[in-house]
């Protein structure tokens, strides 16, 4: 039985396209099918013939047509999901790897994606973070997130920088970050928090509020 079905796999893999196959993986094919194959119509699969086993108690060959394709290949945004073997954007998105699913621009509005789509992932349990378009790095992971009035509210975890903690050449006042946070907003908006030492050498917290706005990328993990 098993040399049977190494030569059906076989020969389905050399022969060439032939029609009236069982069109998906799992359905009965004739048996004069064996070893024959044909392109799917998302033109993505071959679909082949092939011995399965035996159907007890009859003793019979049973035929089954199979698929060629991955469902592990990834896409970013997965809007390509079907043409990459998923069977809905939301498993390609849920595959536990990032996924870009809204992009805002410096004006605040949507440059790529809907918010609604960010908001209900988010609401769902996938992880969440931010990018600054365009820049290398800076990846903002939320430790929490808030929704108002039609904007997402991202605040990333507390930061330290660890050569703040040591005593610099410049003196108590050079200014360094000892440690920071910041909230990143869907329309483009960036408020940071940042703990500096001041003249006297103490530790004072200072805020600010960035009024040019930023395009940014979101991203989304389940």
């Amino acid at each position: 039985m098993l040399k049977k079905t190494i030569i059906g796999f076989m020969l389905a893999l050399f022969a060439g396209p032939l029609s009236a196959h069982a069109e998906l993986p799992g359905q009965p094919c004739q048996k004069e099918q064996i070893g024959t194959t044909k392109m799917a119509d998302d033109k993505q699969n071959i679909i082949a013939c092939l011995v399965t086993g035996n159907v007890a108690p009859e003793n019979v060959q049973e035929w089954k047509s199979m698929t060629a394709g991955s469902r592990t290949r990834y896409s970013l945004t997965c809007d390509d999901w079907k043409k990459i073997g998923w069977g809905s954007k939301d498993e390609c998105i849920k595959d536990g790897r990032w996924h870009l699913v809204y992009v805002n621009n410096n004006s605040g509005g949507s440059a790529y994606g809907n918010i609604s789509n960010l908001v209900d992932y988010a609401n769902s349990g996938a992880d969440v973070k931010s990018n600054t378009s365009g820049s290398v790095g800076g990846s903002h992971l939320c430790s929490s997130i808030a929704w108002k009035d039609g904007v997402l509210a991202c605040m990333d975890t507390i930061s330290a920088d660890a050569s703040d903690l040591f005593v610099t050449s410049a003196g108590p006042n050079d200014g360094t970050v000892f440690a920071g946070s910041a909230l990143r907003r869907t329309d483009g908006m960036r408020m940071n928090t940042n703990i500096v030492p001041n003249n006297s050498g103490n530790m004072q917290m200072t805020g600010s509020l960035n009024n040019n706005r930023k395009a940014m990328e979101w991203y989304v993990r389940f």
